[in-house]
């Protein structure tokens, strides 16, 4: 995480800027954070020790920086969620680890156009990752790793053959943190900053599973599920905390890879089960692939996750498996999800009727509106006449006639609908 000040030098100033948030321990793990036994493999516990508050001294002068790590997901969190400050420079991270894969994977996005991608694993008795800047490799070696600090250092090179280290950092915990003192994500991560396009059109495939729903499933399953963003630029990832009404729970954490032009998904459930699938959107249909693994299944079981679309307030989701090698698949959840309808205000009230305007007023009877819409009645048809902000609760209607009887209405709007409007009538002096 650094900002070099040379222009000739800002294409390797992204990769060191992202480079210096990224943290893999060789052997470090905390053993209060879950691990196989919950579905885990014990290398998906490999990152916890860069859980906490961190104070950055970056090397050669260039300065101090804070980085702040959290855990999402139930058993000791799928991933690890940064959120990088230095100055007026942000940057955001998601980090997990694939058993398909057998290694960790991180993706960072920053305010300075900075979308880069890496992914390594153990190499004797260091840490080191890497990933490309165009044709220009990177490698990350940490070292030095307590409870306390760490060291780390990045190197550049034109061929994977000759490297240069071009950047240092040193990470000491800061106001006694540790890594069993950091659960949960908080809402640091979720800023709006604008992106100028860096974020590709297909990693805003996955936005129509947002929000808050309500979940029906087959059996006996009837709970809800959250669906949110984390990070710049609109979200860097989706998270999803599913959970019923008789306390099962599901934490999944959903990425899209522009270098594989990939979505990847993994999740963990409170019964040990462990999914991680890759895919994408195929015919209109989120289809995607991969691996389940957990007590009770059969070694090299796979699994397909599929998302239908009967309409924007509607979702199917099916998780079939296979342990033929996709010979044949059987269902083994199907689960239902209705979006609710935004609730329409109440209470709308004329506070004031003057010659030529009518102050308007209401009670807001829901926290899901990105909108409210101020409408007039003429006939039979509706016209909106101003948009409000959410959570709004007072507008003046303005440009009236004098002794005139007026119908307004007043109504609240996500991205996928309006509910009904509560209407008033009132006539101007």
């Amino acid at each position: 995480m650094i900002v070099l000040r040379l222009n000739l030098l800002r294409a390797f100033a992204a990769v060191a800027i992202a480079c210096a948030g990224l943290a893999f321990p060789a052997t470090a793990q905390n053993p209060n954070r879950g691990g196989a036994e919950s579905g885990l493999p014990a290398e998906a516990r490999e990152f916890d020790f860069w859980l906490g508050q961190w104070d950055l001294v970056l090397g050669g002068g260039q300065g101090l920086a804070t980085n702040d790590i959290s855990s999402f997901g139930i058993d000791g969190g799928i991933a690890l969620l940064e959120d990088y400050r230095q100055g007026p420079y942000l940057g955001t991270s998601v980090s997990y680890y694939s058993p398909r894969e057998g290694r960790w994977r991180q993706l960072w996005l920053d305010n300075m156009d900075g979308l880069l991608e890496f992914a390594g694993g153990t190499q004797g008795n260091k840490f080191v990752i890497s990933g490309n800047l165009g044709t220009t490799k990177t490698r990350l070696v940490y070292s030095n790793i307590t409870n306390r600090s760490l060291d780390q250092s990045a190197d550049m090179s034109p061929d994977g053959l000759n490297w240069q280290v071009s950047f240092s950092a040193r990470y000491t915990r800061r106001d006694g943190t540790s890594p069993a003192d950091v659960t949960g994500y908080g809402s640091s991560g979720k800023r709006s900053v604008p992106m100028n396009g860096i974020l590709p059109p297909a990693a805003r495939q996955f936005d129509f599973w947002l929000g808050d729903w309500s979940v029906i499933g087959d059996g006996a399953f009837s709970g809800g599920d959250t669906i949110t963003t984390y990070g710049l630029g609109g979200g860097i990832c989706i998270l999803q905390s599913l959970e019923s009404n008789d306390g099962y729970q599901l934490s999944g954490v959903a990425t899209y890879h522009p270098q594989d032009r990939i979505w990847n998904f993994v999740s963990i459930d409170s019964d040990g089960q462990h999914i991680d699938l890759t895919g994408g959107l195929r015919s209109g249909r989120m289809t995607l692939e991969g691996i389940l693994t957990g007590a009770g299944e059969a070694p090299g079981t796979q699994a397909r996750m599929t998302f239908d679309r009967p309409s924007d307030r509607e979702i199917t989701q099916t998780l079939e498996v296979s342990t033929d090698g996709g010979q044949t698949w059987n269902v083994r959840r199907t689960l239902n999800y209705a979006r609710g309808s935004i609730a329409a205000p109440e209470n709308l009230r004329v506070v004031k009727a003057k010659k030529k305007k009518v102050v308007l007023e209401w009670d807001d009877a829901t926290t899901s509106e990105t909108r409210f819409e101020l409408l007039q009645r003429t006939g039979d048809e509706w016209t909106v006449i101003e948009t409000l902000e959410p959570d709004s609760t007072t507008t003046t209607a303005k440009g009236l006639s004098r002794r005139t009887e007026y119908r307004f209405g007043i109504r609240g709007c996500d991205g996928f609908g309006c509910s009904e409007p509560a209407e008033v009538t009132v006539t101007t002096r």
